[in-house]
């Protein structure tokens, strides 16, 4: 008798765990989603840097590639599926980044979730296909953000 209520006791405490922590499927998910984020956040200093050095964007995510690589840095790519980020220069002073996420995090604490950078760029995004649209702003300091807004 002891036995079984021991295994019934294990059993519940995992089912808890699960409903309360996640499973580790979507945990996977969420490092997934949160490395997307890194990613684009890269990506999009490497094109304000590239606007920087030759004042103009770079023409597609091709050349935004080859600038990478002179850099020694990796091109970026999707870390669950291998395929390149989207990389759309929409203007003269504007683009679009996009990923595909496998989650949301709309709903999260800013201050707890991934939603925000490491430098506060706000990457709020939902499930599936989403992009952001960047422009840059010129001063004399530099290229400065001009605006951020999620399409």
């Amino acid at each position: 008798m002891l036995p079984h209520i021991t295994i019934g006791i294990v059993v519940i405490l995992i089912i808890v765990s699960i409903v309360v922590v996640g499973s580790p499927q979507e945990a996977r998910k969420v490092k997934f989603d949160e490395k997307r984020v890194q990613d684009l956040e890269s990506m999009y200093f490497e094109i304000i840097n590239s606007y920087s050095d030759e004042e103009e964007l770079p023409k597609n995510v091709e050349e935004l590639t080859q600038i990478r690589n002179i850099h020694g840095q990796r091109a970026l790519i999707d870390p669950e599926t291998g395929e390149p980020y989207e990389y759309i220069k929409t203007g003269e002073k504007t683009f679009t980044i996009c990923a595909s996420f496998t989650t949301k995090n709309k709903e999260k604490n800013k201050e707890h979730g991934y939603s925000f950078s490491r430098r506060n760029i706000e990457w709020i995004h939902d499930t599936g296909r989403v992009c952001f649209e960047k422009s840059i702003d010129t001063n004399n300091e530099g290229p400065l953000i001009k605006r951020e807004t999620q399409i």
